[in-house]
């Protein structure tokens, strides 16, 4: 797949190889830190209402932990997660991250899974989502990151983690991701991707 441009995928883009016109299909935008410990509460039905505000179509949430898949109304990636953190902020006051991705980004990240073979509980089998690409000397870092049994790659803008014991009580858990990787990064277990993958169509 070519690779993000400083903005995001254009909505209204040519296609070229590995890219589908995101026009046409769906996207989904992933909240960081919601509904989390009591932190930043949200009701999905408020987070909803907040897309069809802002345009967009067809919109579904997956869980309560801030998923929510709709047919963009325009705009590029970026655009539409800086106008969606902008929405909840001055809407519902909440200071959040947010990370687009379409739908071929994630059958994408999904078939690039190094770790698919060897994770069998999808509960505690990780991806990451980067908003932009991560720096060298992070992905270094991580991947220098003494590990037993788990497991942890990066491929693109989407991080993968193996975690048999569960991520708490993971090495994982304590790397300063956004910090290390110089950009943020949203974690969703693939039980959920593929909830998500599954709306997306």
């Amino acid at each position: 797949m070519a690779g993000p441009s400083e903005d995001g995928p254009a909505i209204d883009a040519l296609p070229c190889p590995g890219v589908v016109r995101v026009a046409r299909t769906k996207c989904v935008a992933l909240l960081r830190g919601i509904n989390v410990g009591g932190r930043n509460r949200l009701a999905m039905a408020d987070l909803r209402e907040l897309l069809v505000g802002l345009g967009h179509t067809d919109v579904a949430t997956v869980l309560q932990s801030g998923n929510v898949v709709f047919r963009p109304g325009g705009g590029r990636t970026a655009a539409i997660s800086v106008a969606i953190e902008d929405g909840l902020k001055s809407g519902l006051g909440l200071s959040v991250r947010v990370i687009v991705r379409s739908a071929e980004e994630i059958e994408a990240a999904l078939a690039a899974d190094p770790f698919l073979v060897v994770a069998t509980d999808p509960s505690r089998h990780f991806i990451g989502f980067l908003a932009d690409d991560p720096s060298s000397t992070g992905v270094g870092a991580l991947r220098a990151v003494p590990l037993d049994v788990d497991r942890v790659d990066v491929v693109g803008r989407h991080a993968y983690l193996w975690c048999p014991d569960g991520l708490s009580k993971s090495p994982l858990f304590k790397f300063a991701w956004d910090r290390q990787l110089g950009t943020a990064v949203t974690m969703r277990n693939l039980a959920t991707v593929t909830k998500v993958q599954a709306l997306l169509g």
